[in-house]
C-alpha cells in the first residue's frame, strides 16, 4: 500500500508535497537540531538524509522541499556535484542564514 507522500510524489503537487514535509518531516528536523544543540551528537550519532537517484528523479527538488532552498532544478544534467545543505535553527530567532560553496580538491 503506498503512502500518502508517495501519492503526492507521483502527483507532483508542490505545495502538497511541501506542506506534507512541514506536517510530517519538519518536526524530526527540529527534535535532530535541538538534540544536537544539547551536544548529544558527540557521543550518539544523529540522523542524516542521503538523497541518490537517476538523472532528473527529483533528488533537487526533495532537497528544495526539505531545506526550503532554491536548487536548480529542470529537465537533463542541471544539478552537476554533490550537494551537502547543513540545517541548524537560527538562535537569534530571525530569518538570517549564511552560505559557503566549496570545491573538494580545489580546481
Amino acid at each position: 500500500m503506498a503512502s500518502s507522500m508517495d501519492a503526492l510524489l507521483a502527483g507532483g503537487d508542490r505545495s502538497s508535497i511541501e506542506q506534507a514535509i512541514d506536517r510530517d518531516i519538519r518536526p524530526f528536523i527540529d527534535l535532530v537540531d535541538s538534540l544536537r544543540s544539547l551536544g548529544i551528537h558527540n557521543d550518539v550519532q544523529l540522523p542524516q538524509i542521503c538523497v541518490v537517484g537517476d538523472q532528473s528523479s527529483g533528488k533537487s527538488s526533495v532537497l528544495a522541499s526539505i531545506s526550503g532552498l532554491w536548487l536548480p532544478r529542470g529537465a537533463g544534467l542541471v544539478t552537476r556535484c554533490p550537494v551537502q545543505v547543513k540545517m541548524h535553527k537560527n538562535k537569534g530567532g530571525g530569518a538570517a542564514w549564511k552560505a559557503r560553496a566549496s570545491l573538494a580538491g580545489g580546481l
